[in-house]
């Protein structure tokens, strides 16, 4: 039952559907198929009789296979944007995870939270940025949105290698004051590099269009396509004409516009007016309090206190080595 209700839900949105981009091809091909018709009428243009399905078939076939490559085409890069920035969230998060877990101090604690939570902030503050230059946010929008971040940082930029440069120097800085071994702050660099690796996808998915020659073959065969479909059907259907053609157009001239939707995944409209293919505001957000839980469990750890908590939960068995 709640997959009718699903269907039926989708069926009936109508602002998300590409539908709507279609009915101007719609109203332009009923308008010349009918146009066919009353000269078949009213000219005797009778040679239109003579006309089979052969050349619609076989202008047919080619329409195929070029459309549903280029759809294919579409959704593998919707997913490969989709996938670039889900990971990229999937390692900021490892920084500060690997961080948290294994830096300590002796001394200078105080200071030692205080770059943790440097680099916390650091890491939202890139990934809010990845998300707005890929939403085409402009500057005030930029500027206005990370304000909160870089209330701290004398430097106001935000352009994504300074903020990375930025995450691995609060590494390095760890490193040289002893906080956190060189294997792990390995493990984070790695973790940085394949941040860096991600976004790259990310912003290839993003600045790369589909290849023109491509779209323009495309626009022209669906073009020559759309001008036949009513040739071979006047003689069957008669003023029943608008029913193939418009059937046939919009299911061609939809799969087009699919496949230019899924070719730009990150654009805020992408799917309908103010509607994303996924919410990277609410990926930014889950981020912001990921990372914030992780720097405050970081600031309560102690480490003695912890064997302690051991050493009560399991003394018979872990006395000797605790």
């Amino acid at each position: 039952m709640a997959m009718n209700i699903s269907v039926a839900t989708a069926t009936c949105e109508w602002s998300s559907s590409v539908l709507i981009d279609t009915l101007p091809w719609v109203l332009t091909s009923l308008v010349w198929a009918y146009m066919l018709m009353m000269l078949r009428e009213f000219a005797d243009w009778k040679d239109l009789d003579l006309f089979t399905d052969a050349s619609f078939r076989e202008v047919g076939v080619a329409m195929s296979f070029l459309l549903i490559h280029r759809a294919t085409v579409a959704y593998g890069i919707y997913w490969e944007g989709r996938g670039a920035i889900g990971m990229a969230g999937v390692h900021a998060r490892n920084i500060v995870r690997i961080t948290c877990t294994f830096s300590k101090a002796s001394e200078d604690r105080e200071l030692l939270q205080a770059v943790i939570d440097t680099l916390g902030r650091h890491c939202i503050l890139y990934f809010s940025a990845l998300r707005l230059k890929l939403e085409d946010a402009d500057e005030e929008t930029t500027q206005s949105t990370l304000e909160p971040l870089l209330a701290a940082e004398e430097d106001k930029t935000t352009a994504l290698p300074t903020l990375l440069v930025w995450i691995s120097r609060d590494i390095h800085f760890m490193l040289s004051m002893g906080w956190i071994a060189p294997p792990q702050s390995g493990a984070i660099e790695g973790e940085i590099s394949q941040l860096n690796a991600f976004t790259a996808g990310a912003m290839k998915v993003h600045t790369q269009p589909f290849p023109l020659p491509y779209q323009q073959l495309m626009a022209f065969g669906l073009l020559i396509f759309t001008l036949l479909i009513p040739v071979p059907f006047i003689l069957d259907w008669r003023w029943y004409i608008g029913v193939p053609t418009a059937v046939a157009t919009t299911f061609l001239f939809g799969i087009e516009y699919l496949a230019r939707k899924l070719s730009a995944p990150f654009k805020v409209d992408a799917a309908a007016p103010g509607l994303g293919f996924f919410d990277m505001s609410a990926m930014d957000a889950a981020l912001e309090k990921d990372v914030t839980g992780l720097v405050a469990a970081a600031a309560t750890y102690n480490l003695e206190a912890q064997k302690q908590i051991y050493a009560a939960q399991y003394a018979s068995k872990y006395s000797r080595i605790l």
